[in-house]
């Protein structure tokens, strides 16, 4: 994951991270990020990391995130021009898992 995040752009590789816990992330890997959507948020040591490698993004705002509630975001970094406060709405696909039957996860000898 490291090296992907330090090199993976000049061969045309990008990294998608997502993460609850930024904190345990290799710092290579975050300092190399351009963008950050974050969501709720509740570790101090985790917004105060966060602050420190994406300074584009105001304290204060990131502070906010203790309180947000769902669907709620702070964006900043090239995919937005100021970093700012986002609110996603809704989704548009079906939560899925609800109707998979759990008959694949039976031993072949229990089905019989």
């Amino acid at each position: 994951m490291t090296r992907v995040a330090a090199e993976g752009r000049k061969y045309g590789q990008y990294l998608l991270v997502a993460t609850q816990r930024p904190g345990k992330l290799p710092e290579n890997v975050l300092s190399q990020c351009d963008n950050l959507a974050l969501m709720r948020m509740n570790s101090r040591d985790d917004l105060d990391r966060l602050a420190a490698l994406f300074s584009y993004v105001p304290e204060s705002l990131l502070a906010e995130a203790t309180k947000f509630g769902l669907g709620e975001a702070v964006v900043g970094g090239r995919f937005v021009r100021n970093p700012t406060f986002a609110r996603f709405e809704g989704r548009l696909t079906v939560e899925g898992g609800a109707d998979v039957p759990a008959t694949w996860a039976r031993a072949r000898d229990e089905s019989a």
